[in-house]
């Protein structure tokens, strides 16, 4: 008898980050996302926020240019003048699993979490929508109809709900990987990553590991079967991540 796997009720604190005319704006869940070279003033012996402060805290100055992308608990900042994609995740810190409650800011103070770059790679970011091809002109006429299912497949897995899923979509831009149009990350454990790869005109897959801001391995052969035992493979170490990170 095969075991139905139960989601846990554990929501990922998204890190929302976007610019506006008077400046940038960021959130971690219901924490509020600091410029990390935000000083407090001369009153205050202009003491540096991150010094004093929780956080979280970000670079905005290296993000100038680029658009974000919101993915599991990290952001994707796209470069479209470079071709790049940069994951940004927070520092890995020495606080107890479980200890902070990010959907419930508080005044406790703990070790400042920092979002850095944890790696870039020659990649654009795609426009996925759950609508997909059939309509001609709205909302993406371009979009693939591999990426309509790999958008169905991800919510129906649990991965997303619907108005997320699409975030997750970026395509290669290297010659080596030039026959894969799209793909999708899925962040599996603390500074682990899979970017899975569509080839939409063959319908075959592949993926790539990247541990630590480096891409450790991967495989460009996979079937549509070897596809879905490889997501549920990442559902689990992702839900397994989830609980020990984000559970009360």
């Amino acid at each position: 008898m095969k075991q139905k796997i139960s989601l846990p009720q554990i929501e990922f604190p998204r890190a929302h980050v976007e610019v506006y005319d008077s400046g940038w704006y960021g959130q971690f869940g219901d924490y509020k996302i600091y410029d990390i070279n935000q000083k407090l003033g001369p009153g205050y012996g202009q003491p540096y926020l991150r010094d004093l402060s929780f956080g979280p805290f970000v670079d905005f100055g290296k993000l100038k240019g680029c658009t974000i992308r919101m993915v599991d608990d990290f952001f994707v900042a796209c470069n479209k003048d470079k071709n790049t994609i940069t994951i940004y995740d927070r520092n890995v810190f020495d606080n107890e699993p479980k200890k902070i409650d990010w959907l419930n800011a508080d005044n406790t103070k703990h070790q400042p979490i920092i979002f850095e770059p944890k790696g870039t790679f020659f990649g654009k970011a795609r426009d996925v929508d759950v609508n997909g091809p059939q309509y001609k002109t709205y909302p993406h006429p371009w979009q693939t109809m591999g990426e309509t299912n790999a958008f169905k497949t991800l919510v129906k897995m649990g991965f997303d709900e619907h108005h997320y899923a699409g975030d997750r979509f970026f395509a290669p831009a290297t010659k080596e990987l030039a026959w894969f149009d799209s793909g999708f990350l899925i962040k599996t454990d603390k500074e682990e990553y899979i970017w899975y790869m569509i080839d939409s005109a063959n319908m075959c897959f592949g993926s790539v590991w990247i541990w630590k801001g480096n891409v450790m391995g991967g495989c460009s052969d996979l079937t549509k079967r070897d596809l879905f035992r490889s997501l549920k493979a990442s559902r689990l170490r992702r839900l397994d991540y989830l609980k020990k990170q984000y559970g009360k």
